[in-house]
């Protein structure tokens, strides 16, 4: 995912300071966004998902002593930390991109 923003995010910089941006690439960044959000939401519920359970296992580690549950637990911890580090990046991203659709817009109005 990060590899497929970094190649999008060159492409519209290219076309940004060429200056050859059109209502077209207007409408192919809103379907980026569009995707992006879309994407952004179902790892926010998996991030959710994932949190819950994590918490099941501490209480459950908690009231058990067991190193499998440990362990468990420690998975858990490390997949929840890279699932909200990626939710981070694509929460990021989608601002980021918000604004970039201000400064086509713009520069579209300009080249008129």
């Amino acid at each position: 995912m990060n590899k497929n923003i970094q190649i999008y995010e060159k492409y519209l910089e290219e076309k940004m300071n060429q200056k050859t941006l059109s209502k077209q690439d207007l409408l192919n960044h809103r379907a980026q966004i569009a995707y992006l959000q879309h994407e952004r939401y179902i790892h926010l519920l998996v991030t959710c998902v994932v949190s819950i359970i994590l918490f099941m296992i501490l209480m459950v580690c908690l009231y058990y002593d067991s190193i499998l549950l440990n362990l468990l637990l420690i998975i858990f911890v490390v997949l929840d930390a890279f699932y909200v580090r990626h939710y981070y990046v694509l929460e990021n991203t989608i601002q980021r991109w918000y604004k970039v659709e201000i400064d086509i817009i713009t520069l579209i109005n300009n080249l008129k």
